[in-house]
């Protein structure tokens, strides 16, 4: 007796779940580095380039074993792992027991990345990709608002830590649902013949290389993942330091876990409203127009990074940050649906999106340091200004696209 869930259902418990897990985590995982494990801003950045170096080095050979054998094994390999790196995280508040677990959680970010959205691109049959990719993502903030509270609860009646040990064992049950009720009926691996695994995973990686460089659309897109990774950690990794330590909770009846909470609890609902509107926009434009929607989700979220990085006054900061988020949780499935559509062959679609998230880690290595080095060197007002003017290229590279489009279509009319 087969009892698999449709494909959409799974994918949408999948999304669910693990952005709940995730959230339980990192909704005080800044604090719990800063008041537990007493990391400064630089050791903060250096735990999240080792979970890059890692992220950089593993994501082109998982997303072949992907391709290869089975995206659904890949993503319950992923889940593993993640869970134990969090576990071992949360047991030991030290800052190389953390390192080392950040390059196990990375492992397991690439088998999931790629993988997930490659497995229900080639699963989804009767609704709309874009649809599925959109409605996944209300399921995430979802799971991501109830997470918050869950991680609050965890940390204020027992310990900064728990959220982490928790969390780890929440991934390593969901693999374990997923492996009995994740259908996965329409991945056709690569023909291997009588070659070995490695002359196919050599053979599945240049096909994906081939498949970047024959579209010029794509390369771009592996740009802007470049870009989005040198950005994206000064920001992810200095935002807690920067309104806990330069600006200053005020004096209230509410603690630092209280505020952090609510950030993220006001920030997911603002994100589930901000994504049906772009599903409605995109639904009811040509997809072309996607790029210049693209555009201006991220002008408004470099006027909210510049105006969080410069603003003294808490509550103005915070109302920056929130809206900077929700920029940036709304993109993310707009970014998917924009790559799937450029890829043409679905037998590399796992190595092709494992080359974006790879570039995208890169980026993450080199801006990391970088950012770390000047909040120590000046302070983490320039450090979150660096990574502002890192998000300028982004815009420029849209720009290009929307551009060239319009003279498309314009010639063609």
């Amino acid at each position: 007796m087969n009892h698999t869930m449709k494909a959409p259902h799974a994918y949408y418990l999948y999304s669910g779940a693990s952005s709940l897990i995730l959230a339980t985590v990192y909704t005080i995982n800044m604090l719990y580095f800063i008041e537990t494990a007493k990391l400064s801003p630089l050791q903060m950045v250096l735990v999240g380039t080792a979970m890059e170096c890692s992220c950089f080095f593993f994501e082109i050979p998982t997303g072949v074993v992907a391709d290869m054998f089975s995206r659904k094994i890949s993503i319950l390999i992923g889940l593993v792992l993640m869970g134990f790196g969090f576990a071992l995280q949360g047991i030991f508040p030290n800052f190389w027991v953390i390192l080392l677990s950040q390059l196990i959680w990375g492992l397991g970010f690439t088998f999931g990345s790629g993988a997930d959205t490659a497995w229900i691109a080639d699963e989804v049959e009767k609704e709309p990709l874009e649809k599925v990719f959109m409605r996944g993502t209300q399921f995430r903030f979802v799971g991501s608002f109830a997470g918050i509270f869950l991680s609050a609860f965890l940390a204020k009646t027992f310990s900064y830590s728990l959220p982490n040990i928790v969390g780890g064992i929440l991934f390593v049950l969901l693999s374990l649902f997923l492996f009995f009720f994740m259908p996965e009926k329409n991945f056709r691996p690569q023909a291997r013949g009588d070659r070995n695994n490695m002359a196919v995973a050599y053979d599945t990686f240049k096909s994906g290389l081939v498949q970047v460089k024959a579209s010029s659309v794509l390369i771009l897109i592996v740009a802007i993942s470049a870009f989005e990774g040198l950005y994206s950690e000064g920001l992810d990794r200095l935002w807690t330091f920067h309104l806990a330590k330069d600006i200053g909770f005020p004096n209230s009846q509410f603690d630092a876990v209280t505020w952090l909470s609510a950030m993220s609890a006001v920030t997911m609902l603002l994100s589930i409203g901000a994504v049906e509107v772009a599903q409605r926009v995109l639904k009811n434009s040509a997809k072309s127009k996607i790029v210049w929607l693209l555009l201006v989700l991220n002008a408004i979220q470099f006027l909210a990074m510049i105006s969080f990085s410069l603003l003294g006054n808490f509550y103005l900061a915070v109302a920056a940050y929130c809206c900077l988020t929700m920029m940036r949780n709304t993109i993310q499935p707009l970014i998917s649906f924009w790559n799937n559509e450029n890829i043409t062959d679905s037998t590399v679609r796992a190595t092709v999106l494992s080359t974006k998230s790879q570039v995208n880690a890169l980026g993450q290595m080199a801006g990391g340091p970088l950012v770390g080095m000047i909040a120590k060197q000046f302070s983490v007002t320039v450090a979150l200004l660096t990574s502002t003017a890192l998000l300028v290229p982004i815009m420029i590279i849209l720009g290009m696209v929307g551009m060239k489009s319009a003279r498309r279509s314009f010639e063609v009319t």
